[in-house]
């Protein structure tokens, strides 16, 4: 089987070069613009993730509490969000525990494309809820438990940006984010198959104005779409119709005031479908609250003062049903 695969992938390279040299000959401009178009497709194909900002916060203790640093970095290979209200796609790395003379510190890298971290520096809400995307995701798909109460680390990146390089090898294929069905076009470099499909195209568009009629290069059976990483389970069960979440009841209070300016906002919200935090997602920026219990409540509060994201702490009492978050107001 594995000398027939090896003599599949020679017989592809000699009829590549077969095609390189005959369109060289026949038409020296498109062959300009076909090497021209895998160079450049090659630089971004090979390109590892960017470092963009870094983020240390604390692992939840089961033994021991630990610093957790999180890089935020962007890839070309990852992808972009379709529009501001859909899912960011995310990937993140194995986290790493690093020993620093007697304490030791854990590192995890955390990947989205660039379109979600541009112009994201300049902006500290914007900054705060990519933060909470990574943090959330660490949670659910990495089962990584974190506080959410972090600062910024003065660095871009903790550890060896060079150490990026190895998404090259081992994480271009989590990259493609099996929960999206839509894939990206393989590069022109993935293989000599997809390369002499590309010099097939150019071939048929020059015979085209002959009349003749494109043939396929390739004699083979249907090809099998690449299994995801994560694979759907189907189910036999009617698929419920999707319920339409509601605003809860819910109170701001303005607390200790001094000099008739309060020192902290206390939102309450009253959540009697919720029997567990782990049903919400709950996001702070310095103007606004937001929270999401899919398919049950949704609620966006404009805050009255402008408040400290990083300070926020968050409670859920499970026999009351009650949400309590206490927003400290910057001073």
């Amino acid at each position: 089987m594995a000398d027939q695969k090896g003599s599949d992938v020679l017989n592809q390279a000699d009829s590549m070069w077969k095609m390189l040299d005959d369109l060289a000959d026949s038409d020296p401009e498109a062959y300009k613009r076909f090497i021209d178009k895998t160079l450049k497709e090659g630089s971004t194909y090979f390109k590892p993730p960017e470092s963009c900002f870094c983020i240390c916060t604390t692992l939840l203790p089961k033994v021991i509490t630990r610093e957790l640093f999180v890089n935020i970095c962007s890839w070309e290979q990852m992808l972009a969000p379709k529009s501001e209200n859909d899912p960011i796609p995310v990937m993140a790395g194995e986290m790493q525990d690093v020993k620093d003379g007697q304490s030791t510190y854990s590192v995890v890298d955390v990947i989205v494309h660039p379109a979600v971290t541009k112009g994201v520096l300049n902006s500290k809400d914007r900054k705060n809820l990519l933060v909470h995307v990574a943090l959330d995701y660490l949670e659910n798909a990495k089962q990584i438990q974190v506080s959410r109460k972090y600062k910024n680390f003065k660095m871009s990146f903790k550890g060896d940006p060079k150490a990026l390089r190895k998404y090259l090898r081992h994480g271009r294929e989590q990259a493609l984010n099996p929960t999206n069905s839509e894939k990206p076009g393989k590069g022109v470099l993935e293989s000599p198959e997809s390369l002499l499909r590309q010099l097939s195209s150019i071939t048929v568009t020059e015979n085209q104005q002959d009349g003749n009629v494109p043939i396929d290069l390739f004699e083979r059976s249907a090809e099998k779409p690449k299994k995801g990483l994560i694979e759907e389970v189907s189910s036999t069960n009617t698929v419920p119709q999707p319920v339409t979440p509601v605003t809860p009841s819910y109170e701001v209070l303005e607390k200790d005031a001094e000099d008739s300016r309060p020192k902290r906002i206390v939102v309450k919200v009253n959540l009697p479908n919720i029997t567990s935090s782990s049903q919400c997602q709950l996001d702070v920026c310095e103007t606004a609250l937001l929270l999401d219990a899919p398919g049950v409540y949704n609620l966006h509060i404009k805050l009255p003062q402008i408040i400290d994201p990083e300070r926020t702490e968050a409670t859920f009492n499970t026999n009351s049903h009650k949400l309590i978050v206490k927003l400290p107001i910057q001073s």
